[in-house]
């Protein structure tokens, strides 16, 4: 169950981490404990959310049901996110240049992390979601990273929510 869980719908990337002896939704000082309610359900310590873990065939954890009881009887379904090896992280870094935009985007790699930096908005973790994807936290956002004909990496696409 401990891993990122990634909405396309809402462009929102979730962590369920374990602290200590208790399980956490969330990161930082925004993280929430869960309570177990048995059945592969938890509660949300503090919040009106409910998370349902439904597990593939092989045991592991495919993707997480969240409801949120205050906004909507539908569920919000997370897709595990599975983490590349840092060496397939090393294809992604370089300068982007936006002739759209008329502005260049920098990506960098350092200890592990993939980071975008723009130079009037700052810079970002890039936090991978599935192949050639990133979430941008921060942002609400998702980039994809487009590849050429040999496979390189020639561009990518940034989408908001």
């Amino acid at each position: 169950m401990v891993g990122a869980y990634w909405n396309d719908d809402a462009f929102s990337l979730q962590t369920v981490l374990a602290r200590g002896d208790h399980v956490m939704w969330g990161e930082g000082e925004g993280a929430a404990m869960l309570v177990p309610l048995g059945d592969g359900r938890f509660g949300v310590e503090d919040l009106p959310l409910e998370l349902h873990l439904v597990a593939s065939p092989d045991g592991g954890a495919d993707e997480l049901r969240v409801r949120n009881s205050e906004q909507s009887p539908d569920d919000a379904i997370y897709r595990r996110v599975i983490v590349p090896l840092a060496a397939h992280l090393t294809v992604y870094p370089g300068t982007y240049d936006s002739v759209e935009l008329a502005t260049a985007y920098v990506v960098t790699f350092s200890d592990g992390t993939l980071t975008l930096a723009h130079p009037t908005v700052g810079s970002f973790a890039l936090h991978p979601i599935s192949d050639d994807a990133f979430a941008v936290r921060e942002w609400q956002a998702r980039i994809h990273f487009l590849r050429g004909y040999a496979t390189e990496i020639v561009g990518f696409d940034l989408s908001f929510a």
